[in-house]
């Protein structure tokens, strides 16, 4: 089944997915298949697009600039009920999905470090999703992508 058309993010990690099928990146199990298009629609459709995008992007949504105080406040509310949502959701557990490392979780590391970068203290606020981030950080193939591409994380 290709559904890689959906997102591009989506498109890419399965890609990534196809290129390394011993890593067990994409799931094949119909359950956890849909855990993963569920989490891909979630954080790119809502988290992304809408409510972060409402804060970094207010112009996506409006065109006069008097609006863009008060969109800024409605998508930081949004944010932070988005962010609230994911560390409910890993809440005791390791992976996002399944029992194992899969593509899902590096895709929540890109919001983890978002959270960090408006400023929400994430080791405090999120304790569930920094221990997930810490065990994502923890893989050596994370670490060398981390450090070639200079991203701190921390």
């Amino acid at each position: 089944m290709s559904l890689t058309f959906i997102l591009p993010q989506l498109h890419i990690l399965a890609c990534i997915a196809q290129q390394a099928p011993d890593r067990d990146l994409w799931p094949t199990e119909v359950d956890a298949l849909a855990r993963t298009l569920e989490w891909f629609n979630w954080l790119s459709g809502t988290l992304h697009a809408v409510a972060f995008g409402a804060l970094w992007r207010p112009r996506r949504f409006l065109s006069d600039e008097a609006g863009f105080e008060a969109l800024g406040r409605h998508a930081r509310t949004n944010v932070d009920a988005g962010l609230a949502h994911v560390e409910a959701q890993l809440r005791g557990r390791t992976w996002a999905v399944g029992d194992r490392y899969g593509c899902v979780d590096p895709y929540l590391l890109v919001f983890y470090r978002w959270g960090t970068r408006i400023g929400v203290d994430m080791r405090s606020a999120h304790p569930a999703w920094t221990a997930h981030a810490e065990a994502v950080c923890a893989r050596p193939a994370v670490q060398r992508t981390l450090a070639r591409e200079g991203i701190a994380v921390w």
